[in-house]
């Protein structure tokens, strides 16, 4: 997007942008006298088991009658510790709802547990995980009654403008739902919070006094994750600090290329900026039309054939590959969410993350520690994705909230695989991390993709040679050659007690035939039933489409987080990880072929093309006879 820069905020006299109800309808999306009333739902449940909350976990839905629609997910606010979506029935809240549901928009008013000391009460990041239920929730329920929003907003009023910005703006808590933070395509903050102080104790029952969760509280902190553009109000007679909170926000946004507007709204206080939306000739709702209609125009049928689209993440060969566009006739059927637990599930050990850095590594811990050694994992990372924080950012943090110690050599800059280079900064790391953390350095999992798979193979084979810990599993994604690899022909071999995974994509770009076969082999000693190759295959059935190519493993692609993520890489490597630590989830990877290779359903019930298991991958015709050292001494 491009940024609108922010060097001083509008001013919105009360008299201007008049929004009279006969200047809103009849609007385009006015039913006609044989359509029916919009359709709402009163206190839907988008949560349930036994952690639901009565009264809490529940949303209002408003669904016009025309369609496409976006859909505005509207956040109460009150401090975090009080509030709900109908203050008083029928008029506040309700008064936000009837006006935008008008204009032809679906709208949720969503509730969410609340610091208020009540037996059901939370602290930080409970509201937020809430609110991100709740946008997942009320997108599918749009799909399962036969609708689908055309975009997803985000707005809310005081805390609820602290929920919708850091919901928008931290991955973590749509990630949790399969989605990212390109699901969110707008933001409107009305009077709101958007830095939480770390080094005082305002809002201590919210947000507890430690430093780091603060922070972590905080959308200014994200802003670089930012996919939504962002329109920010406050009244001209708000509360104190509010006008500054909203200028910091947008000159933090603006900064990271977001498209964001900061505006002072005349005649407006704190409560009368949400409780006086959609009142004749309020300046409020009339911005809020227009920011929605400026990115989801009204739509007019198209008669141009789709065209290919670059996808934004780049590919192994640094180019951005083409992506075809779903076209027209494409399903509208959603894949397969994260499964809340068991290996790529969304259900972690620890709720936050934090980061160690050293020369040529840094390291993604669980947090806070627990006292207990955790075993760390060596990702390597593809040559052509080694930026900060990287592609893969989603994946380690997922892993180090599941209870490891991620280290991330840094590849940049070293000549073709650098293996020389891998092998030094994971050392280092190994030492450097058993000194200051509980970690558990006698042994180490290996994790590569592309040239990084190549290294990481290569180091689990020389470990004893590197005086390296030994490997304990060994996870190799769409390996390609590299020229350290070139002269590496083994023995020697991948220890036999090594559990190994390899992962085939089955539109990544296969240019070079001979390093799979030739790592495969080095893997000669680990028995069949701790090794296995899986092909995760294109499936091009619904939106988005799930495609299986060298972009795969990144994550932080927008749009790109999805079933081929959690049920395939992620799956993989959390199973792998515990099989080979504590000899769980072994047969979610090694057991039955059906249950690896199944990869879920679609939102209307069709299984989602199944991954392959085979034996190993397919062998070069003329390996054998150019290198027929490779695995001749297997036995």
């Amino acid at each position: 997007m491009a940024a609108i820069a922010v060097a001083a905020p509008i001013t919105i006299a009360a008299a201007s942008l008049i929004v009279a109800p006969s200047q809103h309808g009849p609007s385009s999306h006015a039913p006609s006298p044989d359509q029916t009333s919009p359709t709402t739902l009163r206190d839907v449940a988008y949560r349930t088991g036994p952690d639901f909350v009565p009264g809490r976990h529940t949303l209002d839905l408003f669904i016009p009658v025309e369609r496409p629609y976006p859909i505005v997910h509207f956040v109460h606010g009150g401090g975090w510790t009080g509030g709900d979506k109908q203050a008083v029935p029928g008029e506040y809240y309700e008064n936000v709802a009837q006006a935008l549901v008008e204009e032809g928009f679906a709208v949720s008013l969503v509730n969410y547990r609340l610091s208020d000391g009540s037996p059901d009460s939370v602290m930080h990041p409970e509201h937020a995980r809430d609110v991100a239920h709740a946008i997942a929730f009320a997108g599918s329920l749009l799909i399962a009654r036969g609708g689908r929003a055309s975009a997803h907003f985000v707005m809310g009023h005081d805390a609820g403008a602290h929920l919708a910005a850091l919901v928008a703006t931290n991955p973590r808590f749509l990630g949790e739902h399969g989605l990212d933070t390109g699901y969110i395509s707008g933001v409107i903050g009305l009077s709101g919070v958007y830095a939480i102080p770390p080094l005082d104790d305002s809002w201590s029952e919210v947000f507890g006094r430690d430093p780091l969760v603060r922070v972590d509280a905080s959308p200014i902190r994200f802003v670089e994750h930012a996919s939504a553009a962002f329109s920010l109000m406050f009244g001209d007679d708000d509360l104190p600090g509010r006008a500054d909170e909203a200028a910091r926000f947008a000159d933090a946004l603006s900064g990271a290329g977001v498209d964001v507007t900061s505006v002072r709204v005349a005649g407006r206080d704190h409560p009368g900026i949400v409780r006086r939306f959609g009142q004749t000739g309020d300046p409020v709702a009339a911005r809020v039309i227009d920011f929605v209609r400026r990115i989801v125009p009204t739509p007019v049928a198209s008669t141009l054939t789709p065209t290919p689209v670059a996808s934004p993440t780049p590919s192994p060969s640094g180019t951005p590959t083409e992506t075809p566009a779903p076209t027209p006739t494409s399903s509208s059927h959603v894949p397969p969410g994260q499964a809340p637990r068991g290996p790529g599930g969304a259900e972690r050990h620890f709720a936050t993350t934090r980061v160690v850095r050293g020369p040529g590594w840094r390291s993604v811990l669980p947090d806070p520690p627990s006292g207990e050694l955790i075993a760390p994992i060596v990702f390597v990372p593809d040559l052509d994705a080694t930026g900060e924080p990287g592609p893969y950012e989603r994946w380690l943090d997922h892993l180090a909230r599941g209870g490891w110690a991620v280290i991330v050599p840094s590849v940049a800059g070293a000549s073709e695989g650098g293996v020389d280079a891998v092998h030094a900064a994971a050392g280092d790391a190994i030492d450097d991390l058993e000194r200051r953390t509980a970690l558990d350095g006698s042994a180490v999992i290996w994790a590569g993709h592309g040239t990084g798979a190549t290294t990481a193979a290569i180091l689990a084979a020389e470990w004893f040679e590197r005086r390296l810990p030994p490997p304990r599993g060994l996870l190799v994604i769409a390996p390609r050659r590299h020229d350290d690899a070139l002269p590496w022909l083994g023995p020697p071999f991948i220890p036999n007690d090594t559990r190994t995974a390899f992962i085939a994509l089955a539109d990544a770009p296969n240019d070079d035939p001979f390093i799979e076969p030739a790592l495969w082999r080095a893997a000669a000693r680990v028995p069949g039933r701790f090794k296995t190759r899986i092909t995760l295959n294109t499936d091009r059935y619904g939106q988005p489409w799930l495609v299986a190519d060298a972009h795969t493993p990144f994550t932080e692609a927008p749009g790109r987080l999805d079933a081929l993520d959690w049920r395939g890489t992620w799956r993989v490597l959390d199973a792998l990880a515990a099989c080979s630590t504590t000899s769980l989830w072994c047969e979610t990877i090694f057991g039955d072929p059906a249950v690896v290779e199944d990869m879920g359903r679609w939102s209307d019930g069709r299984p989602v093309e199944a991954a392959r298991v085979s034996e190993g991958p397919p062998a070069a015709p003329w390996i054998q006879v150019l290198l027929p050292a490779v695995g001749a001494s297997a036995e």
